[in-house]
């Protein structure tokens, strides 16, 4: 052997020994924070769906629960997006990704068949086929179930991504799409109540023929999901999109534009809904930033994390059964108590799955989580 190719061959065992010393640092890499936000995130939703703090401020109740709670799903979007886009996209993981979300989608339609059969069924009072063509429009394009569009959206998601790999879209096409979307979304909620002074009922409402609720449809995670895309890619290439303390300061910043830009729209009367309002994507952005470039170690981190999903499914159920307690008693529940009655119930539903999973004929309780 020459020197050269000693040289060669000990330069290339030297790059595999580096490779080999990266993805051991990667393996180690751990996202409990972003595990700890999850969970945080599903208590938001708890807080969004029973109104927290009605009944001790409308004001707090308007900012925090109507505002900075709707936070919760675009960092629900954006990590499902972000660990989905980690490694290669292909058909067959994107398959596989389908195929888990739908377990989890089934396991919980199956539960709340009752609740969802009372409230599409009887309920809204509508004849019987409407109110089957609208559930089976519901299957594809926003909720079966309470909070299910979440999950269809997520699908939806992978594959719309998948496809626009494979046909190499450019993202000078796809950013502004995702932008076109985003700005619809709040606009038809957050700002939702300008479109009849705008005269554009009667294109929404054509719209709205498929899609019902666009700002609770499939088409909503599209930005997220380029988002947590975006922070896959800067990961893999080892760029951070910002710095720790510049992330820091512009969540501050957009924290305190977000609470205004809700009391404006209350103030003014300009939301139809809270589900969409533009400074949410900017929150998100840099609160993924510090979630995600934290490596803190959490030791509850995982079991959090599965409780964040059952905490997101479930309350929908023990609010209901709150509702139903309220008109067979004639009395109202004040809303912190729903609140904390849901979240009580939930942490009760986590800790039973989980110590049912652990038995024998139980292991498919995981389908849940």
């Amino acid at each position: 052997m020459t020197a050269g190719d000693f040289k060669s061959a000990f330069c290339c065992q030297s790059k595999k020994s580096i490779t080999r010393e990266n993805d051991t640092i990667e393996n180690k890499r751990n996202y409990d924070t972003l595990d700890i936000f999850k969970f945080i995130s599903s208590i938001f939703v708890i807080s969004i769906h029973s109104n927290a703090l009605r009944n001790i401020s409308p004001l707090a109740n308007s900012l925090i629960c109507g505002g900075i709670s709707r936070l919760a799903v675009p960092f629900f979007f954006t990590c499902s997006a972000f660990f989905f886009f980690k490694s290669e996209t292909t058909k067959e993981k994107t398959v596989s990704y389908s195929k888990r979300i739908l377990k989890l989608y089934l396991s919980w339609f199956i539960v709340m068949i009752p609740i969802t059969v009372y409230e599409r069924f009887i309920a809204n009072g509508k004849p019987f086929l409407t109110n089957l063509l609208t559930f089976v429009q519901a299957i594809f394009l926003s909720s079966t179930f309470s909070g299910s569009w979440f999950l269809t959206s997520c699908v939806f998601c992978a594959w719309l991504f998948f496809f626009f790999k494979k046909k190499n879209i450019p993202r000078a096409v796809i950013a502004p799409l995702c932008f076109v979307v985003y700005l619809f979304c709040c606009f038809l909620s957050g700002y939702g109540n300008l479109i009849e002074k705008l005269g554009l009922s009667g294109a929404y409402e054509i719209y709205r023929t498929p899609f019902r609720n666009p700002y609770t449809s499939i088409i909503v995670g599209i930005p997220y999901f380029a988002l947590g895309k975006l922070f896959a890619e800067r990961e893999k290439n080892k760029k951070p999109l910002f710095s720790k303390k510049v992330s820091a300061v512009c969540l501050f910043v957009c924290t305190l534009l977000l609470l205004c830009e809700v009391y404006f729209c209350k103030k003014f009367s300009l939301s139809a809904t809270t589900d969409c309002y533009l400074m949410l994507f900017p929150c998100t952005v840099f609160i993924f930033s510090l979630a995600s470039e934290s490596n803190a170690k959490i030791k509850k981190a995982p079991v959090l994390r599965k409780m964040s999903t059952v905490f997101y499914s479930s309350h929908f159920i023990w609010l209901f059964c709150f509702e139903a307690l309220e008109w067979v008693l004639k009395v109202d529940i004040a809303s912190h108590f729903k609140f904390l009655g849901a979240f009580v119930l939930c942490f009760a539903t986590s800790e039973i799955f989980f110590a049912l999973k652990k038995t024998k004929h139980f292991s498919w309780i995981g389908n849940f989580y």
